[in-house]
């Protein structure tokens, strides 16, 4: 009912013809629909026409990035964009952009085009949208998220990865942590298409998978990218860090109802880190060792765990 309700914009008519063509809100519009906005469309000149193509990639945009895109001076776009709006089929915004009307209007417009042809001006934008972004006038915090989608729809792997990690970071910083996963899920998907991706993240693999593992809520999918990243980790040279996706990935198991692995995997993290080797992460393990072996109703455990940690945390204590 709710994919229903936002494709349709709550118009009867158009969920009456979705619903007549046997469509719970997902699948191609019906032939209906599709021939009725289509007339509408190539009712307009070919400058409209032009324009209209680029904003059903862009679905937002103001006039000068659709006259530059759609290779028009300001004037002439200006026009044909008028021409749009008076036929009822953009609405300009407050904030001064135009949009289509209706979501249906623009999912028919940017299916009429070719493959090739959708990629080019994904690809277009993702650049444009790029040098506004490094002069400072992006006008918004979305941009740097609209860049990571149409370089990577436009195959520019490169600023894709580049741009959703920006663009996740800044999700992950207002706790929108669904959208920030699915920036990072883009980022590893075109991070093996990237020449040294690390040199041009100035993060490795490992690290990614750590991050969109931390943000996702699904349990499931973050104990696959951390156990991806644990099989990354030589644990000898690096026993610190493979500790601390062991804990991690305890964590995730636990939440999994499989609490006897996560306390097998938790003891895993303790024993990669003997006291003196790094004291606060050991420190971060036992803690979490003493609550769920309690929990567990494995008392003994829970109080070793605890006067280990005590112990630590006193003389952690005694030498600050």
């Amino acid at each position: 009912r709710q994919r229903m309700l936002m494709r349709c914009e709550g118009n009867p008519l158009y969920t009456e013809e979705l619903l007549a063509a046997g469509l719970d809100g997902r699948g191609a519009a019906p032939q209906s629909l599709r021939d009725a906005f289509m007339l509408r469309l190539e009712r307009l000149g070919e400058d409209t026409r032009r324009a209209l193509r680029v904003l059903a990639v862009a679905r937002r945009a103001d006039e000068p990035l659709l006259a530059e895109l759609a290779g028009l001076d300001l004037p002439t776009a200006t026009e044909a964009l008028r021409e749009a709006v008076a036929g009822h089929v953009l609405e300009a915004g407050a904030d001064g952009r135009l949009s289509f009307r209706h979501a249906l209007l623009r999912e028919v417009a940017y299916e009429d085009l070719l493959p090739g042809e959708r990629a080019a001006l994904h690809l277009q934008l993702a650049h444009a949208l790029d040098r506004r972004w490094a002069a400072g006038a992006a006008g918004d915090a979305a941009s740097v998220a609209q860049i990571a989608a149409h370089a990577y729809a436009g195959g520019d792997r490169r600023l894709a990865l580049l741009a959703s990690l920006q663009a996740a970071a800044q999700a992950s910083a207002i706790h929108a942590h669904g959208e920030a996963a699915m920036h990072l899920e883009r980022a590893l998907e075109s991070w093996p298409h990237v020449e040294d991706p690390a040199a041009a993240a100035g993060i490795d693999h490992v690290e990614l998978l750590v991050r969109a593992a931390a943000e996702h809520a699904d349990e499931s999918r973050a104990e696959a990218m951390l156990r991806a990243a644990l099989a990354e980790v030589d644990a000898g040279a690096e026993p610190v860090r493979a500790a601390d996706i062991l804990e991690r990935l305890a964590r995730r198991q636990w939440h999994l109802s499989r609490g006897d692995e996560a306390l097998a995997t938790a003891q895993r993290a303790l024993e990669l880190l003997p006291e003196g080797r790094d004291d606060a992460a050991r420190a971060s393990v036992l803690a979490w060792l003493a609550r769920t072996t309690l929990l567990r109703g494995r008392f003994r455990d829970a109080v070793d765990a605890a006067v280990s940690y005590t112990h630590l945390r006193a003389h952690e204590t005694g030498r600050n």
